[in-house]
């Protein structure tokens, strides 16, 4: 099944204000500045367009944009939901600040954000019972 990532309302404006940041460049002829808060913008916008997560079998599938990988849901031991600001995982394949850490094998974590929380998590506790949550 595939979930996709809660969005952040932070993304738009700051594609918002690279789009103003990106006007005196251009009015002024420097392409190289305009060019690479493009680049920046196309970024940001593949992120938000490409960033889900996917629970098949006994692996739980994420991406966003260049961040891709599987985390075997057999050995995810915890999961906290996280409610503050910022986090200290090692690999934020999300979108937003509120989420969900999932730690697994001894010492992985990441943070992941995924529109319906409790559908996900009940769908990974169906593939593993053993999954701990906690706040």
């Amino acid at each position: 099944m595939v979930y996709n990532s809660k969005k952040s309302w932070l993304i738009p404006v700051a594609i918002i204000m690279m789009l103003i940041m990106a006007i005196m460049p251009v009015i002024d002829g420097v392409w190289e500045i305009a060019l690479f808060i493009a680049i920046i913008i196309a970024w940001f916008l593949w992120m938000w367009f490409d960033t889900f997560y996917i629970i098949r079998n006994d692996e739980l599938y994420y991406e966003s944009s260049f961040i891709k990988g599987t985390v075997q849901i057999s050995t995810v031991h915890e999961i906290v939901i996280h409610t503050k600001g910022l986090h200290s995982c090692s690999l934020k394949p999300a979108l937003a600040m509120k989420g969900l850490i999932i730690k697994y094998n001894r010492y992985d974590d990441m943070f992941i954000s995924p529109e319906n929380q409790d559908e996900f998590i009940a769908h990974l506790q169906a593939v593993n019972p053993d999954i701990k949550v906690s706040n």
